[in-house]
């Protein structure tokens, strides 16, 4: 029969150590990662015209009042969502 000698031995004092340095890496890498990771939204600066419009104020067709104002929010303050054609808010400009 086969017999062997460990290396070291591993007893429970070592084992709930290695656990819980284990634990405390994985706690330190979530945190690192969340960090890291975490979203956000740029903030716009605020950009006024002579109209008085101001970028973040509107987001939808629905509550653009002329196709300037529509072509102010998609071009100076980028609402991406007016656009789905070259035309923004294709009901208001014609």
């Amino acid at each position: 029969m086969l017999s062997f000698k460990p290396l070291f031995a591993i007893n429970s004092y070592h084992l709930i150590v290695a656990c819980r340095v284990f634990l405390l890496i994985e706690q330190i890498n979530a945190v690192g990662n969340f960090r890291r990771f975490r979203l956000t939204t740029p903030s716009k600066p605020t950009v006024a015209n002579p109209s008085g419009w101001i970028c973040g104020a509107k987001s939808t067709c629905g509550q653009m009042a002329s196709c300037e104002e529509a072509k102010f929010y998609l071009t100076v303050c980028g609402e991406k969502r007016l656009d789905g054609d070259g035309v923004p808010c294709a009901s208001l400009c014609r």
